[in-house]
């Protein structure tokens, strides 16, 4: 497991990724791939606290790490699986008809 305190980690294509985002003040994103939470510390600036922000990784060691780099941000649901489940993912975190955009990040393959 990455150590969060010792671990640096510089996120790739952050400018790219924001700006397809365009994470806006009390917005719902979905990142697909949110790793260590790298984009997603960004991505949480920008919504503030009315927003909310569906993290999702296939690995757990990556969701420990990211709850961790995050856990000043009260506005974040953590899920440990394939997004290939996403429509049920949103629907438990309630942002049914609420999800302004999803990322899928890898090299903006949206």
């Amino acid at each position: 497991m990455h150590d969060i305190r010792t671990y640096s980690h510089k996120s790739v294509l952050e400018n790219e990724v924001l700006a397809y985002l365009e994470p806006k003040n009390g917005g719902w994103i979905v990142d697909c791939t949110l790793g260590l939470g790298g984009h997603a510390i960004s991505i949480l600036r920008m919504i503030d606290k009315t927003g909310h922000l569906i993290g999702i990784d296939l690995s757990e060691e990556n969701i420990s790490a990211a709850k961790e780099h995050l856990k000043d941000y009260q506005n974040v649901t953590y899920r440990n699986e394939n997004f290939e489940n996403l429509a049920e993912i949103v629907k438990e975190a309630g942002g049914q008809g609420k999800i302004h955009r999803i990322s899928r990040h890898p090299c903006l393959g949206r």
